[in-house]
């Protein structure tokens, strides 16, 4: 799950495989400087197959 913070309210964006959406790429694209990205939900496959969750993980957009 994919959220950014929009000022007053929070844009989520959800996909259900390892890829990044159209819709997802879209919101990213879309942030301005000084955004946070959220990543929530997080869900990896280890080499023994077992499913483990990962902590969420937030970016804040900045100038290069």
């Amino acid at each position: 799950m994919i959220k950014i913070s929009l000022r007053l309210f929070i844009k989520e964006e959800i996909s259900k495989s390892e890829e990044f959406t159209n819709k997802q790429i879209d919101l990213i694209n879309s942030m301005v400087e000084n955004q946070k990205l959220y990543f929530e939900e997080i869900a990896i496959m280890g080499n023994d197959g077992l499913e483990r969750k990962l902590p969420p993980m937030i970016f804040t957009l900045t100038k290069d």
